[in-house]
Parts: structure tokens; sequence; C-alpha cells
């Protein structure tokens, strides 16, 4: 861990070119360099709330608490945020319910957390080079190892990691970065992060400022990179912020280190001792609002859409310097006070689940939580979130583009963007007889052309408007439907859509390639049928919320696959953010020319049945509404009885046309008709060995 909390004065002269590390046995934690490639023009900026803003003097005690929670290494846990924030809160469970021991090793503090005087962490303290796009050199750092890592299974995998600090900041626009780990592309097996802030940064409800971005310098098939994620927030006035980083780690590399960058890209860590330029932190604040009790966890997931009806309504709130009884714990449900059925304490938190009624009319629900502590001090959280009601369709349309007038228009939503007026100058639109494409069904159609240049400035922004579903913080349950021909020359794969670089500086996440689509390892599974060349209609219905998570692949009414291989709630590379790009590639070396005459996006996962009826391809467009679905009829279960001779094995009268197989081994290609079929059944005689059965039709 850093060692002795010193801060110097910084050099009066206002050079820096190096920083370093507070551990005595680190030479050096960050070589500071302007970078004249360095450029901050797509950082995001995030305005604070007025409300976090503290006092300027109220920081106690330079530097950030650390806690870091960690699951045995043969733990099957989610790679998202709400993994992170669960292990962190201690609430993190198996899917049978049970509790995920904790393995890191305890801090010194009464929580079990580290007072650290910067945020510089490598899972194995391996220095190493941050790089820009040409590879040149950023930033050095020597980092310590995270606090509490390796854990008692003397691994380092697994684990969370939350880090608190009051931020001095000036009045405006101040700019950071987070360095994190990333890997292979096929691997998809980024660590990711969130940075929060609110009055108590510990707030459920905080303002997110800050996420993980695979940056353009990570390479797709290279194993433990260090990725940049460069971020901004606007301060409404100088003041002490409060910020919270979560930060998750599955496997493979992992490291953590915050800093600042001037306008010249010089990094700096934040609350350096030597740095002149360094962002000031402190531990704790004086600010009594800070430290009091605070809701760690609600649920149905704030601004979401499409829970069921029966979601219950949860929370988990955890005492501060105050504490909070459940006689202080009052919920409302719509604007009625409503008695949950499971509110108790344990230790520090109270945990409360309230059922409601499952028949309600209203789509759209309305949460208040209110809560007294100790001194007396009232709070009050409010969320809203929407439900599936009884007889609602299972999936809705969200954005349909048809490009009939030749522009980016929307025939339901929102109109797509060129992400770069690159795109703009190299996209064409007019007939496929105009553009040189073969009709659609022996008709004329209308169509966008996609530029196949090797260039990450081509994409089209999509604005779905879906909000997140599935029970994460992302669109998690969606069906995108293409009508689209691939040119027959170009790249062996072809990007359809981007999801997990909102600029577009890393690999595509969806692709063409090969006469079959997907990506990843196990990703392109299926009949072969998306062939170069020709037109077809193309679904991929996402539920990354069903278990196991999966992508239904459908090509021209025919199924090809149900993709369950790196699938997951939130997954970076599947789950869709706000906004998603539409035939981008960050990386700029799998793009092909494509036509396009129609996409459509839908909130929800359309059924098997419901994409058998979409058929192929149409000059008229994807449909609205879908017709001609024939109801899916669940297979005929076997049932096997005992004789005084052997066995029965029977199934439903009503089943008609199967014919009962049986085979020695499970996996062989060769089943055999079984003798003796009367009616539905077939009487079987015991002996040794083993025997597999199976209805066909």
């Amino acid at each position: 861990m850093p060692g002795a909390e010193t801060f110097p004065d910084p050099d009066p002269t206002g050079r820096e070119t190096k920083q370093v590390n507070m551990n005595p046995s680190k030479q050096s934690a960050l070589t500071l360099l302007a970078c004249a490639a360095f450029t901050t023009v797509n950082a995001a900026t995030n305005s604070l709330p007025a409300s976090a803003a503290l006092p300027l003097g109220t920081g106690a005690a330079r530097g950030f608490i650390v806690r870091t929670a960690q699951a045995p290494q043969d733990s099957t846990v989610a790679n998202n945020l709400i993994r992170a924030l669960k292990q962190i809160n201690g609430t993190l469970t198996t899917a049978a319910g049970a509790a995920v021991p904790n393995e890191a090793v305890a801090g010194p503090n009464p929580d079990g957390s580290y007072a650290v005087d910067t945020v510089d962490f490598e899972k194995d303290a391996a220095a190493f080079d941050l790089l820009d796009v040409d590879g040149n050199i950023t930033a050095s750092f020597v980092p310590a190892a995270f606090p509490g890592i390796p854990g008692s299974g003397a691994d380092t995998l697994n684990f969370a990691t939350e880090v608190v600090g009051f931020l001095e900041l000036p009045q405006g626009v101040t700019t950071f970065g987070i360095s994190s780990g990333a890997d292979r592309t096929d691997v998809n097996d980024d660590d990711g992060f969130q940075v929060f802030v609110s009055a108590n940064p510990r707030d459920f409800f905080g303002t997110k400022v800050a996420t993980y971005d695979r940056g353009a310098a990570i390479k797709p098939f290279t194993a433990n990179q260090y990725n940049e994620t460069v971020w901004s927030v606007d301060a409404p006035a100088a003041g002490i912020y409060p910020f919270r980083i979560l930060h998750w780690q599955t496997g493979h590399g992992a490291n953590l280190n915050f800093y600042s960058i001037a306008a010249d890209g010089a990094r700096t860590l934040v609350n350096s001792p030597t740095g002149a330029a360094a962002v000031k932190s402190y531990r704790a604040t004086s600010v009594a609002a800070s430290k009091g009790p605070y809701v760690a966890e609600a649920g149905p997931a704030p601004g979401s859409d499409g829970n069921s009806s029966s979601a219950p309504v949860e929370a988990v709130v955890i005492d501060g310097d105050t504490t909070v009884a459940t006689a202080g714990v009052a919920l409302y449900l719509n604007g009625t006070k409503v008695v949950p059925q499971t509110l108790s304490k344990t230790g520090s938190k109270i945990a409360l689940s309230y059922s409601p009624n499952a028949t309600r009319s209203e789509k759209d629900n309305a949460v208040r939580l209110e809560l007294k502590d100790s001194a007396g001090v009232g709070r009050t959280n409010a969320w809203t979130f929407g439900i599936v009601v009884s007889g609602a369709a299972g999936s809705q349309v969200a954005g349909q583009w048809d490009f009939d007038g030749g522009d980016l228009s929307a025939t339901v939503g929102k109109a797509l963007a060129y992400f770069d007026p690159v795109a703009q100058q190299n996209t064409r639109f007019g007939t496929t007889t105009a553009l040189g494409v073969p009709d659609i069904g022996g008709k004329p159609a209308k169509v966008m052309e996609v530029p196949g240049d090797l260039d990450r400035k081509i994409g089209y922004v999509m604005d779905h408007g879906i909000k997140p579903n599935g029970g994460g913080t992302r669109v998690n349950q969606y069906t995108l439907i293409f009508d689209l021909y691939i040119d027959t020359t170009g790249p062996g794969a072809a990007s359809l859509l981007q999801t997990s670089s909102l600029s577009n500086t890393d690999d595509g996440d969806l692709f063409w390639q090969g006469s079959n689509f997907g990506q990843g390892g196990d990703g392109y599974k299926g009949t072969g049928a998306f062939t170069a060349g020709e037109w077809h209609r193309v679904v991929a219905a996402f539920d990354e919320a069903a278990n196991p998570p999966v992508v239904t692949k459908f090509v021209d009414g025919i199924k090809q696959d149900d993709w369950t291989a790196n699938q997951g709630l939130d997954a970076p590379r599947r789950a869709l953010q706000p906004t998603a790009l539409l035939f981008g590639d960050g990386d700029q070396d799998e793009r092909r020319v494509m036509y396009v005459s129609s996409v459509q996006i839908r909130a929800g996962k359309l059924t098997d049945p419901e994409m058998i009826a979409l058929g192929g391809p149409s000059a008229d467009g994807i449909p609205l509404v879908i017709t001609g679905v024939v109801a899916e009829v669940p297979p005929p279960a076997l049932t096997l009885t005992r004789t005084a001779t052997g066995f029965t094995l029977a199934w439903p009268a009503d089943a008609v046309g199967y014919t009962l197989e049986s085979s020695a081994v499970i996996g062989s290609p060769t089943w055999v008709a079984v003798p003796g079929v009367t009616g539905n059944s077939a009487p079987l005689t015991a002996g040794s060995g083993t025997g597999f059965y199976r209805l066909r039709k």
C-alpha cells in the first residue's frame, strides 16, 4: 500500500515532469509527457449536480478510501456493475441464493477499507506504459497492488473495488482519465468501471459521470492491455465534490489508475503529493449529509422498462454515522403507502421487499422511499419504472428506417444520424436499379448504400429510445432486424453493429462473416444461409437477462442458432447503451459495401414463431405488425413406467406423427426406430447397459 501521507508544496515554477509514488519501494508512479497527438475533443462532459457541491474547506485527511471484495476463483460472477455493487455491499449471492464469500484481505479501518494516497493499482503491481493510438507513450505507471488482493484464495480474479474521494474542483471543466484492463476482443473480458457523484458518495441514486469505454489504442487480438477512458466534468461552482468509482474485474489482467489530464495532454495522478497540477482529494468531510445512511440498492432499476408486473419493489439501506431503524422506513407505490412483506435489519443493513398487485393496469410506476435516521434527519428517494401490463405485446417497434426519402429519416422513432461528415459524404441513396444491385423479390426498392471504407468515421447513430430492461442498467432485451445485401468483395468480415464504444474506437460487436453472423468464439454458428451477393432478412433477438443469456439468430425465416457464448446481463458487447452505431467498426478492418432496404429495432425479444413468420426480405420493408404467427406447440413428453417384464415408454395420444428412436450413445449420428410401437407406446425389455430414446417428427 502507499506509504506515509506527506503532501509537500508544489513546485513553485509550475513545471512538472515526474510523478512519485508514495510507496517507498516504488521509484516512479507516473511519468508525464505532453503528447501532441493527444486530444480530448471526444471526451464526454457531464455537469455535476449543484446539490453535490460541499463548501471548500470541508475536506478532511488527504487521500481516498478503498474497499475491495473478492469472490472465490471458482465462482461464476457477472462482469457488470450490478455484480460489483452487490459484491461491495455484501449482498452478492449465487444462482441458488447462497451468499458469495468475500476472500479479500480486510483493511485496517473498521469497515475493512484502506486509506490510500493515490488510485494507482495493478493486480500484480507490474509497471506498464500507457500508449496512444500511434503507439506513443503518454504515461508510465509503477503502481501498487490492489488493496486486499490477492485474497485468502491467493488469486487475482473476480474482485470489485470501490474508491471514495472528496475532490476539490474549480468551477468549470476538469478532464480526467482512468486506465483499466482490456483483453482480446474475442475473450469479452475487459474490466469495467463507472464513476458517480452525489452529496453522499455511496448513494445508489448518484449522478453517473463516467463509464468504461474501450479506446482506439487497444489492439483487438492482444491480451492484457491497458485501456484509457477520457472524460470531463463541469462543476457549477468551486467546491468539494464526493466521487465514487466502482471497478470490477473477472479474469485476465486488471489495473485502475485515476488521473487528471491537462490541455497539453500531461497526466497527473489525482492527489499526487508531488504534482503541481494534482487535483486534491480528501478521505472524509465534515458535512454530515455526506456521512449519513444511504440507499445502497433499489429495484426495479430506476428508469427501466419491460419489467414483469410481479417483480418486487426492493431496496437495501446501509447505516452511516447515524443509523436507520426499520420503524424509520416508509414505502409508497404510485402515491399509496404500502407495507413491505419483508422488512428486516441485519447488522448495518436494512433489506425490504414489497410484491405489488401483478394485475395492476399502470404501466408506469412511481416509488418513494422515506427514511428517518437516529438524529431525526429525514431523507427521501424516488424513482420510476415500467412494467409489461398483462395482455400487452411482448415486443414493440421502437425504431424503423426505410430510406424512402433518400435520407436517414425514420418511419418509426428518431431519424438516424451520421456518425461523422465522412459517412455523409460517402453514403448514397437510390433504387436498387439505379445503384446496380438486384431487386428484392423481383421488385425495385429504395435503399441506402453503406460505404465499405475501412474507416472508423463510417457509421450511423441509432437513438433507439428503448429504456433499460431485463433487470440491468442497459437494454438487455431487444430485437434487431435488417433487410440487406452484402457486396461480394472486401474483407472476410463486415460489421453490422457497434454497441460497446459510442466513440467507435474499438472493434464492432456484431459481424457478417463467412455466410454466418455473430462475434467471438462460438459466435458464428449457423446454416451458412447469410451469403454475400443476395438479399436477406437477418434477425438477432437478444435476451441478456435469460438463463442462460442468449441471442437467437434467424436468416430468411430459418433459425441459425441460439448463441449463448460470451453473453450476460449488461454485457458491453451485447446490451445497448442509449445509442448504438449501425455498421461501425472502430478498428477499421472489417467493413464491406452494403445495401440496406430496411432496419428495425424492437424493445423485447421476438419469439421463434414470430421470426419464422417474418420470412425473407421484401421490397416493402420489414413489417411493423407480424402476421401469420403459428403458435409453438411444446414437444410431447416421454413417460417411463415399470412392468412385470421391463418398462413401457409412452407419450400423449394427441401427439401424432412422431417416430420413437433409440441409440446407445446420446451423441451418436445414428438413431434407429424402436420396434414394437403400438399407438403411442412401446415395450422395453429390462437388461444391462444404457439406452437413449427420442421422438422425431
